[in-house]
């Protein structure tokens, strides 16, 4: 069974210090984790064709760079396509550290072919939002996901109608007066918010399409996962994401954290950022 981990980072968007401080070296952690499991893994720097582009939807932006964060976002639909080599396909954003060895989703012990994603957050208290840090599973699976994606920007007259509902809710974002609602209920975070338009609002016309069936969604941070920025978050054997504007500064954090648990004499699994040199993407 052969398994691929699929990086993207479009990096004329990205300085060159914050690229060689941060986005290097944690994606050197993902390498070096799929060679130890006998996994392939690419990584792309920069877009592969025009597909998915965003642009011609004329969403609506809270800030300048989101236009260009948005259609960097949609790229790993492009970079997760026609790998038809493989059994299992699996997307790691750039800005995630693994920190020991990891086994996301189980999926070698999977009895059925399954889409993983994960969730944390119920939009509009309607729709289960994907978060697509880390997502994948079989591969024809996968293919499908991203055969639908492309449908929606081939076919406008067709498109599904929760992504027509939310590109509506988009052109006319809430007012500053009516702030979020909020609740946090078993995990999961209940939302009245108008998100902004990324690619994972968009694939909620997938996923909940597809839920009880091929996708499975499971709460972020159980099993395999940490997804934590904060210290009681990271555990052995885990993926974390350094999500958010502080990256270096949650990064250097993380590697204060662990130098202090060696200090102490606590036992850490096996950490590649160690080894790293910047030769190695």
């Amino acid at each position: 069974m052969k398994t691929l981990i699929v990086q993207g980072l479009c990096e004329d968007n990205i300085s060159a210090s914050d690229l060689k401080q941060f986005w290097k070296p944690c994606m050197a952690t993902v390498k070096q984790w799929a060679e130890l499991n006998g996994y392939d893994y690419r990584y792309f720097s920069d877009k592969r064709n025009d597909d998915f582009d965003v642009t011609s939807w004329n969403l609506n932006y809270r800030r300048q760079n989101e236009i260009t964060t948005t259609k960097n976002q949609f790229r790993k639909l492009q970079w997760m396509d026609g790998w038809t080599d493989y059994d299992w396909l699996f997307w790691v954003d750039s800005d995630c550290y693994i920190y020991g060895n990891p086994m996301p989703f189980n999926f070698e012990n999977s009895r059925k072919p399954t889409l993983w994603f994960l969730n944390n957050e119920i939009t509009l208290k309607r729709w289960h939002r994907p978060n697509m840090s880390v997502w994948g599973g079989n591969q024809l699976l996968v293919q499908d996901a991203v055969d639908w994606a492309r449908y929606q920007f081939e076919h406008p007259w067709d498109q599904d109608e929760i992504v027509q509902a939310l590109r509506c809710f988009n052109k006319y974002p809430t007012t500053k007066d009516a702030p979020p609602e909020r609740v946090l209920d078993h995990g999961l975070r209940y939302t009245t918010e108008i998100p902004a338009f990324t690619e994972e609002i968009f694939m909620i016309g997938f996923t909940q399409s597809k839920l009880g069936n091929t996708v499975k969604l499971l709460e972020e941070g159980m099993g395999f996962s940490s997804i934590g920025k904060g210290a009681r978050s990271w555990t052995a054997d885990s993926i974390i994401h350094f999500g958010g504007v502080n990256k270096l500064r949650d990064l250097t954090r993380f590697r204060a954290w662990k130098a202090y648990m060696a200090y102490i004499g606590e036992t850490a699994p096996k950490d590649y950022d160690d080894d790293f040199t910047y030769n190695e993407i």
